[in-house]
């Protein structure tokens, strides 16, 4: 599917620029919005079409430059017209007939409006309309039977409240796509003409009907790792059969034996199942963002980040890490993180391209050379049995997965959700969950499985690789967080200890040394579980520096 933007449209005659670039939405301007939520939501930059204008409003390079960081195809439309379908045909020719999804530039959407709109399969072409509750005039007013528009009438009052409105987004098939560029470039509104003129069959969709229950739209910010995933029902239904069923289990009988205040800002157990094979429970539906997509999306900037993550850290800190127990087991880091490297290492060594890989000694990435996995690991265990500087002083309870996708944010700080918790009763070590953290922004987690990384083999025994972790916007983002945290991190008592960052970059590099087994998908190519595994080589290899530095200091 193909994305158009149209965004040629200069505003009123007192704007001074385009206006897609007047309104803000978080910490990024409209149309960078649009674009860094389609590419959240899995869209490929080559498949965003933004049509732009080369009007005296548009002549401003600034405008420009900020689409062409955005990696997306920009169309600038060299002839002034007055209104939109001259500028759809036009963009509609510049690729090969395809289902399109069309998007008024100056409109604002609801990240769950889009991810409407892509999750869900429209059997005919289909526009998003409102209901509107003032009487108006000199509007387009539609009018639909069936749920079918017959026609689009701008002159006419509404005499019927509420009346219905273009929402702005319409999903148009390929056969309507071919229609429609056969058409002669009428300089007019374009669903008016779509409608009235070329009278195509469209479908209408209204927004406030989007997501009443539907039994079969899965929620892509819920689906959690360990093999569970969550669809809506009335209720939200998790479940796990088999490889994921042990740690659902921990999970439900954890949430369930939280005390009153502490689980208010857990998922809430309605109800569960546990049998021999499979466990599921139901929760509500809470109907928060995920930090990830706040993030990635340009709403939230790095003052939103600690104003809503400072709240979550004080919580965590009474509530969780306060509980402490003594007396660790001089052997509970080699358990805890070494043998469960060793074990998942062994399984994914059994399939390509990990088989060869593993084998290796050195692994090129970008150019440079450095240790492979399993150099690095025994490297740090030996430091590990030497200084002891990863064994911790006390455990707690954690959350134990706390990374952005499980952190939902609701409309104020103290509104939030600490979603698939690993519920473990025995205690862990603090630096666990900020490793989790910091493996989301400082080893851009967030960035690969929301898959915006791409890795290229450069050599036939996978020895030698390119890594991007995505476009440079986003790479900058994140690697501002960093400093942000690092601050916060100064309220709690982690920063006492001289060696907290330290320990933490440990947590984080075992984490990601671990995790790639959730993500294969046994095609041979393990493009994601490769960049879980490339990124721990550099995560590892830039921790083993400060770590000799820590030996010689």
């Amino acid at each position: 599917m193909k994305i158009i933007i149209l965004s040629a449209s200069i505003g009123d005659n007192k704007s001074a620029i385009p206006k897609c670039f007047t309104t803000t939405i978080g910490s990024v301007v409209l149309i960078e919005y649009l674009v860094r939520t389609l590419r959240l939501l899995n869209i490929s930059p080559q498949d965003i079409y933004l049509a732009t204008s080369k009007s005296t409003k548009w002549g401003s390079k600034k405008y420009h430059e900020i689409i062409s960081s955005l990696g997306v195809n920009e169309i600038i439309i060299k002839k002034n017209s007055k209104f939109s379908f001259p500028t759809l045909v036009t963009s509609l020719k510049y690729f090969n007939s395809d289902n399109v999804l069309v998007i008024n530039g100056d409109n604002y959407f609801k990240l769950s409006e889009l991810e409407y709109l892509l999750d869900v399969t429209f059997s005919n072409s289909t526009a998003l309309i409102q209901g509107k509750n003032t009487v108006t005039s000199k509007v387009p007013i539609l009018e639909i039977n069936k749920d079918k528009i017959k026609k689009i009438e701008t002159s006419k009052q509404s005499k019927i409240i509420p009346w219905l409105s273009y929402y702005g987004a319409v999903f148009l098939k390929k056969k309507d796509v071919i229609k429609i560029k056969k058409s002669r470039a009428i300089d007019a509104p374009y669903m008016d003409h779509i409608v009235n003129a070329i009278k195509l069959n469209l479908h209408t969709k209204d927004i406030a009907s989007l997501f009443e229950r539907n039994d079969n739209y899965k929620l892509n910010e819920l689906t959690g790792g360990s093999f569970a995933g969550l669809e809506k029902l009335i209720l939200v239904q998790k479940k796990a059969d088999k490889i994921g069923r042990d740690k659902l289990v921990r999970e439900i009988k954890w949430l369930i034996n939280l005390n009153k205040d502490v689980s208010q800002k857990f998922p809430k157990v309605i109800s569960h199942q546990i049998s021999k094979d499979q466990a599921s429970y139901t929760m509500p539906w809470y109907p928060k963002d995920n930090l990830r997509k706040k993030i990635i999306s340009g709403v939230f900037g790095l003052k939103d980040i600690e104003e809503h993550m400072l709240p979550i850290l004080d919580f965590l800190w009474k509530n969780l890490y306060k509980q402490q127990k003594k007396n660790i087991h001089i052997d509970w880091v080699n358990k805890k993180h070494f043998q469960r490297f060793y074990n998942r290492f062994d399984q994914i060594c059994k399939i390509q391209p990990f088989k060869n890989i593993g084998k290796l000694n050195k692994i090129e990435i970008n150019g440079k050379n450095y240790q492979n996995l399993p150099q690095l690991i025994d490297w740090l265990k030996n430091f590990n049995d030497k200084y002891k500087i990863f064994i911790p002083n006390y455990l707690s309870q954690i959350h134990g997965d706390l990374h952005f996708q499980n952190i939902l944010i609701g409309d104020n700080p103290n509104d939030f959700i600490i979603a698939d918790p690993e519920g473990d009763y025995n205690g862990s070590d603090v630096f666990y969950d900020m490793g989790k953290l910091w493996h989301s922004f400082n080893g851009k987690y967030d960035l690969i499985h929301s898959g915006f990384s791409e890795i290229k083999m450069l050599s036939d025994n996978g020895s030698a690789f390119n890594l991007n972790y995505g476009p440079k916007y986003l790479v900058e983002t994140y690697n501002s967080i960093e400093p942000c945290f690092i601050q916060l991190m100064k309220n709690y008592p982690i920063s006492k200890d001289r060696n907290w960052i330290l320990k933490t970059k440990f947590a984080e590099f075992m984490h990601f040394s671990s995790v790639m087994h959730f993500h294969l998908k046994f095609d041979k190519l393990e493009k994601t579980a490769l960049t879980l595994y490339l990124s721990a080589i550099l995560l590892g290899n830039n921790l083993i520096k400060q770590l000799k530095n820590y030996e010689t200091g």
